[in-house]
């Protein structure tokens, strides 16, 4: 789980500093990582790999296949019963879809992060997200 949050955190970083060389090569290895263990068991590891797929290329400004592969992760998330990952998902597709300009769209997905976040039974993090 760590090499999943790394990457996550690696490429969102990428984003805010994009002089800095590290960031990208970080989250490409934890999309090696998981490129190898998704063979193993896509079960449990395909949902995490397309969502490190998907940041990658929100960070290398491959915008369709960025849409493209967050829906998918969720989609694969949904499928294996991993609500707390859909959630994920959802929520980092927000983000995208925000700050790209489409709030309408990144609000939807962001409800949809919330019910997934309910149905986890995470609500103290619905309650530091909603502000109160």
């Amino acid at each position: 789980i760590y090499t999943f949050y790394e990457g996550l955190i690696a490429f969102r970083t990428a984003r805010a500093q994009p002089d800095v060389e590290k960031w990208p090569k970080i989250g490409g290895r934890a999309i090696r990582s998981y490129q190898t263990w998704a063979k193993h068991s896509e079960w449990n590891f395909e949902n995490k790999l397309l969502l490190l797929e998907a940041e990658s290329h929100f960070s290398n400004y491959e915008y369709e296949s960025a849409e493209t592969t967050y829906l998918a992760s969720i989609d694969s998330a949904r499928r294996h019963k991993f609500v707390h990952e859909e959630g994920l998902a959802s929520d980092l597709l927000a983000s995208f879809f925000i700050d790209r300009g489409d709030v309408e769209k990144g609000i939807g997905y962001l409800q949809g992060a919330f019910s997934c976040y309910e149905k986890w039974g995470a609500f103290g993090l619905l309650k530091h997200l909603r502000g109160y």
